[in-house]
């Protein structure tokens, strides 16, 4: 179980490595003219956290409707469900002005 657990969050952390590498590299051609651009943080899950409190915590306008981030935060993690394990780390997007 033990094992299972740590396979599962060293999977979750390599996605968010490809993940943040893909889109820096898809990302590079940005212009100047003030769009907001995705940046993905790292955060590690804490007791009671769910993925809709954290979609809620780090949710801006320019991320659409909360649903639509709900769903960005899953794929970014490759979640099936909402179910997410305390200990482990997610991948957010983060939406930002800075380059």
């Amino acid at each position: 179980m033990r094992k299972n657990f740590a396979a599962i969050c060293i999977t979750v952390i390599l996605v968010c490595v490809l993940a943040i590498g893909l889109v820096g590299f898809l990302r590079s051609d940005v212009s100047a003219n003030n769009e907001a651009v995705i940046q993905y943080k790292t955060i590690k899950v804490k007791k009671g956290d769910t993925v809709w409190g954290i979609a809620e915590k780090y949710y801006e306008e320019p991320c659409g409707d909360i649903r639509d981030y709900v769903y960005e935060i899953k794929k970014c993690n490759d979640l099936d469900g909402y179910q997410i394990n305390e200990g482990c780390y997610l991948c957010i997007p983060v939406y930002t002005n800075q380059y």
